[in-house]
């Protein structure tokens, strides 16, 4: 499956992914299409400042959809993303001109990569974080 692209308002690509998921599992069951329709709902938070540019600084992403409208150019302003339990998933739009580091929790890795190394979304982007064990994340980055 594909990301729908991003065009520049997280609430609109947001329910754009929402009918493609809908479209894809159109076959299964209901308790899977609840599932999906449950999706929908989750929070949303726009007009995020990414700001500092360490973990302990970063800017931390509350809800399950972010929208990041403000990152200094040149400085790479950070974000923070919550801890990782098995089977949350975050959403993190930077609609900005620059790139943002995303930082993982304290202790935690995404990718793979060292615990505490963030890792670039960069301007114009759409990441999704998944979790699928706890304390690490994986990154998927679309249009």
């Amino acid at each position: 499956m594909r990301l729908p692209d991003f065009s520049g308002n997280i609430a609109t690509w947001a329910s754009q992914l929402v009918g493609q998921l809908n479209r894809e599992f159109e076959t299964r069951d209901a308790v899977t299409l609840r599932k999906i329709a449950l999706f929908a709902q989750r929070a949303v938070t726009t007009g995020i400042a990414a700001s500092g540019t360490a973990q302990a600084d970063a800017t931390r992403l509350v809800r399950d959809f972010n929208e990041v409208t403000a990152c200094a150019a040149g400085v790479d302003d950070a974000l923070l993303a919550p801890s990782a339990a098995a089977g949350m998933m975050l959403t993190i739009a930077n609609t900005t001109a620059d790139d943002a580091q995303v930082f993982p929790w304290p202790g935690e890795t995404i990718d793979g990569a060292a615990d505490d190394a963030p890792i670039v979304l960069p301007a114009g982007k759409v990441m999704i974080l998944c979790c699928f064990s706890p304390k690490a994340w994986r990154s998927l980055i679309g249009a």
